[in-house]
């Protein structure tokens, strides 16, 4: 009878019983490989002859299927980085399959971070066997923004400690603002002390 086995499952072919009730039987048996879209497919085909010239036939189909999707080895590994940092080029996945050769390909989606330079790219390796059966691993590659802006004063007369006479007006500072990796916004607090003497005082303004 036919059969039908998986391609991780061991082939045997079972010998044909042959019985004539007269005389000695001569076996003939061919084996050809069918073309099949996957998988694998043999048919054989014997030929029984007694010694009178009494001929019988018979034919097995014998298919090993492949329904077991690829395996990955390797994935590469999730990455945090700093969000200032290039994106990394790809490293592929690499899988087998017990029944043939795999083809790995990838695509990649950008998940929103909670704020604006803060993002997390999803790279999905898809691993694909002869037969179409497939299997799917992931890399999350997250950036991050941890660094705080960067403020100096500019020229502002003597560093950041500014004497001016009473009842001058005071100069707005000169704020230098950097951050790599988003917009940015200030704010001031200004805290004044009384000096030692009427129309004398500090002012120190926190950005």
């Amino acid at each position: 009878e036919d059969v039908v086995i998986s391609c991780t499952q061991e082939l045997v072919f079972e010998d044909f019983v042959v019985t004539d009730a007269c005389s000695e039987v001569v076996v003939t048996e061919t084996l050809d490989s069918l073309s099949v879209e996957c998988g694998f497919q043999w048919e054989r085909h014997v030929i029984a002859i007694d010694n009178c010239g009494n001929a019988s036939e018979a034919t097995q189909v014998v298919t090993q299927t492949d329904d077991t999707p690829p395996v990955f080895t390797s994935i590469p590994g999730n990455l945090t980085l700093d969000c200032s940092s290039p994106e990394p080029e790809v490293e592929m996945a690499t899988a087998v399959d017990e029944c043939g050769a795999v083809e790995v390909t990838w695509f990649e989606s950008t998940v929103p971070g909670t704020c604006e330079s803060e993002y997390t790219l999803v790279r999905t390796f898809v691993a694909t066997d002869a037969c179409g059966n497939t299997s799917e691993a992931e890399q999350s590659i997250s950036f991050v923004d941890t660094t705080s802006p960067s403020v100096t004063l500019g020229a502002w007369g003597q560093g950041d400690t500014l004497i001016v006479g009473c009842g001058q007006p005071i100069p707005s500072a000169e704020l230098i603002v950097e951050d790599d990796c988003s917009a940015w916004t200030t704010s001031s607090a200004l805290n004044a002390q009384q000096g030692s003497c009427n129309g004398e005082n500090t002012q120190t303004i926190t950005y």
